[in-house]
Parts: structure tokens; sequence; C-alpha cells
């Protein structure tokens, strides 16, 4: 690695500059995943603090012919502090849009890569869960002989949505196949759980555990607490939402409300209880900052997930740091990719059966008093503030980075 020169990313992924995601959102039909969004630009921010870092980022916008029916996409370049965000032309059809993106890729890095020629202190971070995209980018590199490293957030075969509600498994089998090639490929690892690492990395390269990140500008003011409970996030059956449902439909305390938030399978069941019972309430699906104004007004959080699906070993929800960063107390299952540096400043759902979630939202409320909960909420906001905030992380990557480029093959993946 040449010394004190800069050190030059190209990030690849399918998020966008924020002030173009916020147009983006004025015209959508249809929620568009923030959370990727939020993910990977805290990323890019945390990077961007670091000293003598410059970073191009090659994106595709997150949007398809469901949200927005616009066809033609033109080229759009932003500049933000070190960054450059450029967001490629592309036609909003499907396959097409996928093969448009790709060729427009294809040409940054290779442009990237001859502007960098001289500067061996260069490396690719790839978004691993932009399948459409990552397999060519990944072979180009590797020709190029340029250091990769993945960000793994998503595991397709376990953590795929679309993959799990179909039934046949060809599909599954062709992505799993292609995420191999890709996994094989990478230099280095940046993973959300060490359960990860088994499956995304069979040479034993380098790797970090990073199971979130927070962006400071999250945190605002205290604002005066309502009465109620709140979910917000995807309404699957598989998640625990009808055990939810059912445990605080058992509960005697009818002043005390569950506000969910959301989209999914499992919004019918979610209207007929309400209809049922009028301490439940269903509130749609709502823009970010509305989501977080809610999780401010709660009076705890909830995230009833199973842990007996396999799955929930690679994933770390992204809404626990949202949850926490909110000041709101969080009661959660106990699943596997949560570290136990974590349990301090959670309550946990230890019987996940709906009787269960009616007892835990039951304890917390008769022995818990305002003060005690405030406090947990604090606590836990305090510390994803002080260690997952996106300096802190943005560091940890850099020197991990900087390890690969000097192919440090004992790096303390800690």
């Amino acid at each position: 690695m040449v010394k004190n020169s800069k050190l030059n990313i190209l990030y690849i992924s399918s998020v966008c500059a924020d002030e173009l995601y916020k147009e983006l959102e004025k015209n959508v039909k249809a929620p568009m995943q923030y959370s990727i969004q939020k993910f990977h630009n805290s990323i890019i921010t945390g990077l961007d603090k670091s000293e003598n870092v410059k970073i191009d980022a090659l994106c595709g916008l997150p949007i398809n012919r469901k949200n927005i029916k616009k066809i033609m996409f033109k080229k759009i370049t932003v500049k933000n502090k070190n960054v450059k965000y450029v967001h490629m032309r592309f036609i909003n059809l499907p396959i097409v849009k996928q093969i448009s993106i790709c060729m427009g890729m294809v040409c940054g890095l290779i442009k990237w890569n001859k502007q960098n020629k001289e500067n061996k202190n260069k490396i690719i971070i790839f978004d691993a869960s932009y399948i459409t995209i990552t397999p060519v980018l990944v072979f180009i590199s590797k020709i190029l002989k340029i250091k990769k490293v993945a960000i793994v957030a998503d595991i397709y075969g376990y953590m795929s949505d679309k993959i799990k509600e179909r039934k046949g498994g060809t599909l599954q089998n062709i992505l799993a196949k292609i995420c191999q090639y890709c996994w094989n490929n990478y230099d280095g690892y940046i993973l959300l759980t060490e359960q990860m690492n088994k499956i995304v990395n069979p040479k034993s390269k380098p790797y970090i555990i990073m199971e979130g990140i927070a962006d400071k500008i999250d945190i605002t003011e205290n604002v005066k607490k309502e009465n109620y409970v709140m979910y917000a996030g995807s309404l699957f059956d598989r998640f625990g939402i009808k055990e939810l449902v059912d445990g605080f439909d058992m509960l005697e305390d009818k002043s005390l409300k569950l506000y969910i938030y959301g989209a999914g399978e499992t919004v019918e069941y979610i209207k007929k209880k309400e209809s049922q019972n009028a301490s439940i309430q269903y509130k749609g699906t709502k823009t970010n900052n509305e989501i977080l104004l809610a999780e401010r007004k709660a009076k705890l959080l909830i995230n009833p997930r199973p842990t007996n699906n396999e799955f929930t070993k690679y994933s770390f929800p992204s809404k626990t740091i949202e949850y926490m960063l909110s000041g709101t107390p969080v009661l959660t299952t106990r699943l596997d990719g949560i570290p136990s540096e974590y349990n301090d400043y959670l309550y946990f759902i230890d019987d996940e059966s709906a009787i269960g979630i009616k007892n835990s939202i039951e304890n917390i409320m008769k022995n818990e008093s305002n003060d005690d909960l405030n406090k947990k909420g604090r606590g836990a906001r305090k510390f994803i503030c002080d260690n997952k905030n996106s300096e802190v992380q943005g560091k940890r990557i850099n020197k991990f980075i900087k390890s690969i480029l000097k192919e440090e093959e004992n790096y303390d993946c800690k």
C-alpha cells in the first residue's frame, strides 16, 4: 500500500444520495425499503468522516415499475462532501432495468480503475445483497485485480421474502450458486452476525462483525409519551405478528393500545382483530419520519420475531437499533443475531407464544415504573450513540479495509 496516499473507495449498491431519495419518496406509489437506504448511507457517512478518504458510489435507484411508472431515468451525479454519487441511467422495465444499470456500472468501474491506476490504495465495497448486479462486477474486478469487500446484510435461501414465498426451489438454487460464486471471490467481509461467517466465508478470509449502524442525526429531543405499545416493520406470519396481536388481545388493561405499522400478508388478520378490540389499531404504512416520531412517543416498542426459524441466526433486525435509538424501551425475543452486549439494554420475551407475549407485556407494565422505563430507554439510546454511531463504525471499517490492502491474514474481527 502506498504510504500517505488517499484511500479510494468504490461503493456499489442500490441506494442513492439522501436528497434524491427524498424526492423519489414523494412520487412512489408503494413504500421503498428505507432500512437498506439508511444502513448503507450511514456506512458511507461514517467512512466519509475518516481522514484522507475519497468515495465514489455507483448507485442503482431503489425503485421498480410497481412503485413508480416513469420509464426513462437519466444519469444523475450528486456530490456530497468527499462522496460522489453516480446514479446510473436505466430503462424502468423488468430485466431491462437490471441490464442497463449493470452496463452503466461496468463502465463506471472501469473508468474509476483507470483514474486510480497508479494508486494501489484502492478497494471496492459491494452490497452483496445487490445480486442482480454484483456477479458481473465481481468478475470484472477480479480480472482487474482490485481488492473487494462485501457487506453481507442478507443471505439468500434464508432471508429473501420473495424466495420464501415461492414453492419451487429452482430460482433459489440459481441465486444460491450465484451468491456462492461472489462470496468465494471477495477478499474480506463485513457481516451482521458471527453465524454468517460459516455460510459466506468458506475460505476463512478476514471479516468483522457489524450488526448495525446509527446516525446521530436521528437523535432528537424528548417528546411526551403516550399509552401505547408499538410494532413497525414487515407484517408476515413468520415474524410472530399473529402471536403479538393475539397476546395483546388477552390483556386485561384495555387502556393500553397496540399500534401496528407496515404491510404484508398478516394485515387482514390484524384488521379483523382491530374490529373486535379497539385497543388494537392498524396504522398502515407511513414515511420514515412519521414512524420515528411514533416510536419516540410509544411507551414500549416490541419485536416478536420467533427464534426457531433458521434465518434468525443470520440476521440482526435493523429495527432493533432504530428502536433503541428512539429512547423508548424495547421488548424483543432472544434472537441469535443479537450480541450479548445488548442484553442490559433490552427487555426479553422468553415464551414466544401469544400467552407468553401477553405475560411479558403485563410484567413490564406492572413491575416497571415510568421512571424505570425511561431509564431503560435512555440507557439503550446512549449505548447505541456511544458504540454504534456512524463515525465509530466508519473507523472500524476503515481500519479493516487497510488491513485487507496490507494483506493481514490474522485481523482481529472484534
